[in-house]
């Protein structure tokens, strides 16, 4: 028998593995805090590197308003210089998610105004800074978004300023750690909403971008997991190019069109593979690319259940016309999560504990997708216009263990009629029936219609139609 390699111990596969794991993330972070020391801004000159961005006229109204420093820059020479000095006098951001964005701002921002020479170096010694203080404080963990979001930023702030302290030599292991970041991100982690993982592949695509302006690149691997992500994206976000989930702060939206329709046509740009999600001109690839994209169209969502399934993060989505309108089933094994939505509006979601989906196939006019938890197994299948939901408890016998959570969108205005409830919306009406031998109650939670089980007493089942 060969011995166990380190992943395998520090993984927590022998005993006491996940003591040494958790030991060796301590040391792990404190070598990073060594060999970064203590986050300076102090001023310095960092070069101008080349950028992807084109000229100030270039800013879109998108772009202008994540970050009042980017706004003035593209107003005026003074207000450029009075939101630098606010900038400047601000203490740094608390979180990885909020240094990241500002740092990318800030390379945005350099790139693209002309300051006189003690401004210029101030804005270089917080960049140092931020750049410093995330390569320390990063996630360790290569599934979470706020890692990719780091290295991806440390890549911007070392192409947009090449004179500062370690920007060239940080490059390679930079990249090398992103290659497994994205990795990792491809395999999803629970609580992560898929918001998260688009805006850590902009990133991506941001830092590749900048470093192919000074004729670079992210390597074969990053490359190889950011087009695979982007396609994975795309298909999730579908025509309407929404994500299921809560929304995020954005990252340098360099045009409107929705940031996974943007993804794909970067990913076929750069010959990562995928399709286009349509025709439209995007401007932030008329940026990043120099020109539109060409390559083979998406497939239009028909009357038929097209389901795809990433075995590997635990996800699953299918789309289908309802109403003439399209319609997105999702599951998510990590998250716990299931929801479905018509013409973007929300017509069912549930909640259960973190698990793993067992399988997710077409079966005629039927998607089914099967979950299994700690605390039970879900089973829940879309027939044209009708999702049928089972949740039992775990290996499929008795009841769940713990109950459910489900949800509506409230502008579902729902009345009680015989076996449960029906709601009118955009011409559409909903009926959800519900297991006639358990206890319900509806309720409210800000914009969500909410319905709870007060009492199981055996395997729950819910019907949802849309008429």
């Amino acid at each position: 028998m060969s011995p166990p390699s380190a992943g395998e111990f520090l993984g927590g596969r022998l005993p006491g593995g996940a003591l040494v794991e958790r030991a060796g993330l301590r040391l792990s972070r404190a070598l990073l805090r060594r060999v970064e020391g203590r986050p300076s801004a102090e001023p310095r000159d960092g070069g101008l590197g080349p950028h992807p961005l084109g000229r100030t006229a270039d800013l879109t109204s998108d772009m202008l308003a994540v970050d009042p420093l980017l706004a003035a820059v593209a107003s005026s020479h003074a207000d450029t210089l009075a939101a630098l000095e606010e900038r400047l006098a601000a203490p740094l951001p608390p979180s990885v998610e909020a240094a990241s964005l500002e740092l990318v701002h800030l390379a945005a921002a350099w790139s693209l105004a002309s300051l006189p020479r003690d401004r210029a170096e101030g804005l270089a010694g917080r960049a140092h800074a931020l750049a410093t203080w995330l390569s320390a404080e990063r996630p360790l963990d290569p599934r979470h978004p706020d890692t990719t979001l780091a290295l991806a930023a440390i890549l911007v702030a070392a192409c947009a300023w090449p004179g500062l302290p370690r920007a060239r030599s940080r490059r390679g292991p930079v990249g090398v750690a992103l290659s497994a970041s994205l990795d990792g991100l491809r395999q999803g982690l629970p609580g992560v909403a898929p918001a998260e993982v688009a805006r850590a592949a902009w990133a991506a695509c941001l830092a590749h971008a900048w470093l192919a302006a000074d004729h670079g690149a992210l390597p074969r691997r990053a490359r190889a997991a950011l087009g695979e992500l982007s396609g994975r994206l795309a298909w999730l976000a579908g025509p309407s190019g929404d994500l299921p989930g809560d929304a995020v702060p954005r990252l340098l939206p360099l045009g409107p069109e929705p940031l996974p329709h943007t993804l794909a046509r970067l990913a076929v740009g750069w010959g990562l593979g995928g399709e286009l999600p349509c025709l439209r001109p995007d401007p932030a690839c008329a940026l990043l690319l120099g020109r539109q994209p060409e390559g083979p169209l998406a497939a239009e969502v028909d009357g038929r259940w097209r389901l795809r399934w990433w075995a590997d993060a635990g996800e699953a989505a299918a789309w289908r016309l309802v109403r003439r309108r399209p319609s997105r089933a999702w599951a998510s094994g990590p998250a716990g999560a299931l929801s479905w939505t018509w013409d973007g509006v929300l017509v069912f979601e549930s909640q259960v504990e973190p698990g793993s989906l067992q399988g997710a196939r077409v079966d005629g006019q039927q998607a089914r997708v099967v979950h299994e938890g700690p605390t039970g197994r879900r089973v829940a299948r879309w027939q044209q216009s009708r999702l049928h939901l089972d949740d039992t408890g775990p290996g499929g016998e008795g009841s769940p263990r713990l109950p459910p959570r489900y949800a509506i969108d409230g502008r579902w205005e729902l009345e009680a009629r015989e076996g449960g409830w029906e709601g009118r919306y955009k011409g559409a009406t909903l009926v959800l029936l519900v297991d006639p031998d358990a206890s319900w109650e509806l309720g409210r939670e800000g914009d969500r219609t909410v319905l709870r089980v007060r009492e199981v007493v055996g395997p729950l089942s819910l019907r949802v139609e849309l008429r």
